[in-house]
């Protein structure tokens, strides 16, 4: 756990400090004002840790950080892996754009539970440009709970397919401008 730790610099994990990650398992950061971004995945060292596998990381908390932009600032060419993140919670998060970039959040299939609550979020996934039409999977997800997110749009604001076969619980409070459950018109085929 970090808690009020304002002495530190912007970013917590720098990437000489990665290896530590590798093994972590829970990480829960509270009441940091200067926080800017909890991982900073930029330079040759990052690259090093990130090319050696996904990080052990299960649970992120993350609470009371009000100048969080990013959850990683990263180098697209070597996206941090969290394919066994399954609970994640944020809250009072108020310049948070997004969770997670789009490289990240296609290897996260053990995600059981998501939370936001009370943060500037407009998509959960960053949609970092591509126009590709993307595939989302998320084959354990069971819980998912958005709250008092008032400029959220959308899931992804990209043209995206989104599977959560296990999902069993949607709560929706005070998100005004969300598209989530947004269908495109079927298009019926003519016979002749």
């Amino acid at each position: 756990m970090v808690h009020k730790c304002d002495f530190l610099s912007d970013v917590l994990f720098q990437p000489n400090l990665l290896e530590v990650l590798m093994n972590l398992e829970e990480l829960d950061v509270e009441d940091f004002n200067s926080l800017e971004a909890v991982f900073n995945l930029r330079g040759e060292f990052a690259k090093y840790i990130v090319v050696q596998n996904s990080t052990q990381l299960k649970k992120l908390k993350l609470s009371n950080l009000p100048k969080l932009k990013h959850v990683s600032k990263e180098d697209p060419h070597y996206p941090m892996r969290f394919q066994n993140l399954s609970d994640v919670s944020v809250a009072e998060c108020k310049s948070l754009i997004s969770f997670f970039p789009l490289s990240v959040s296609r290897d996260m299939m053990q995600l059981q539970s998501l939370q936001a609550s009370n943060c500037g979020i407009q998509e959960i996934v960053a949609k970092e440009g591509t126009k590709e039409i993307v595939k989302f999977v998320f084959p354990r997800l069971t819980s998912l709970t958005l709250e008092y997110l008032p400029k959220l749009k959308a899931f992804f604001l990209g043209v995206h397919s989104l599977q959560c076969k296990s999902l069993k619980t949607i709560k929706l409070f005070s998100c005004p401008n969300i598209e989530l459950f947004k269908a495109e018109p079927l298009r019926l085929q003519e016979s002749t």
